[in-house]
């Protein structure tokens, strides 16, 4: 029998293993941030950017417009997809749309990290007509916070539980989503403010808190801006030194907590406190000794 450790100092973690693994703990493919739909006439449809996961893997879409096929006569039924490949070592995913009259299944291999295989989800549908896209609908799963994802059940009736009552596994995973973190967003920030607050119950004063604007225009939109933070239980508030001359899109802000976290980087002020000192009794004690004193030299 041989068994291979997979951390630990010194090993090598791969893809796979990572999706593997994230499989477990998220349980559910979708988006995180993104992915609108826009009809711009006739068959032309522009995804926006965004974030998602299938399978334990995480993608990013760019931007961009495609060209769905309309219909020859009447109406008919179409769907955006992505389709993941993972034997397909130069495109492993795709942005692919089919027109027909009736949509074919998606191709779902449950087991396909394992087995290299094919995984498809729906971003949306549309009706196509012989001269435009129209009825055009996301239907794909928003995935807003990672925790939200689970449903776990009090149990009274077997060993492995908590003092609370809830399963041991069931804790760790969410101790490793707190270290993964909840992901919220996306937000606009308005022109012309001086501060903008975000938020959730996930956030605590002394949360880790990350931004992600959308862009390198937006990311030197909030330097321009001279931005810091204000942080308390349930909200962060972007503080700007100037008005922000121009909407500022987030892409998502992440949010970590964990045990020991250090305190928000603007805390709020605080009252010192004085102690008193006590002076302690002491006792003296005279020690004394009588009697001869040689040294002992050993023999032999």
């Amino acid at each position: 029998m041989s068994i291979e450790l997979k951390q630990f100092d010194g090993s090598t973690i791969t893809p796979k293993d990572d999706a593997i693994m994230y499989e477990i703990l998220t349980g559910v493919s979708g988006i995180i941030s993104g992915c609108d739909m826009t009809a711009m006439g006739g068959g032309v449809i522009k995804i926006g950017s965004g974030r998602g996961i299938i399978k334990g893997r995480q993608f990013v879409v760019q931007e961009e417009s495609i060209s769905v096929e309309l219909a020859a006569e009447g109406d008919k039924l179409g769907r955006i997809y992505f389709h993941m490949d993972l034997s397909n070592d130069t495109a492993p995913i795709q942005i692919l749309y089919v027109t027909a009259n009736e949509l074919p299944e998606l191709v779902q291999d449950e087991n396909c990290n394992e087995t290299n295989g094919i995984y498809e989800i729906e971003l949306g549908t549309y009706k196509a007509s012989m001269l435009a896209v129209s009825d055009l609908q996301k239907t794909i799963t928003t995935i807003e916070k990672s925790w939200e994802n689970f449903s776990i059940k009090k149990r009274d009736d077997i060993l492995a539980l908590t003092m609370t009552g809830y399963l041991a596994d069931a804790m760790i995973i969410k101790q490793m989503l707190q270290v993964a973190g909840y992901f919220l967003g996306p937000y606009t920030i308005p022109a012309g403010v001086a501060q903008y607050e975000i938020s959730d119950a996930s956030i605590t004063a002394t949360s880790i808190v990350e931004i992600y604007p959308k862009n390198y225009d937006d990311t030197q939109a909030l330097s321009d801006a001279g931005t810091s933070w204000a942080q308390t239980d349930g909200s962060v508030t972007l503080l700007f030194e100037s008005a922000t001359a121009a909407v500022i899109n987030l892409q998502y802000v992440c949010v970590r907590n964990i045990d020991g976290n250090a305190p928000a980087p603007t805390p709020t002020p605080t009252t010192a406190e004085y102690g008193s000192i006590t002076e302690l009794e002491t006792t003296t004690f005279d020690y004394s000794f009588s009697g001869d004193f040689a040294e002992k030299t050993e023999e032999g």
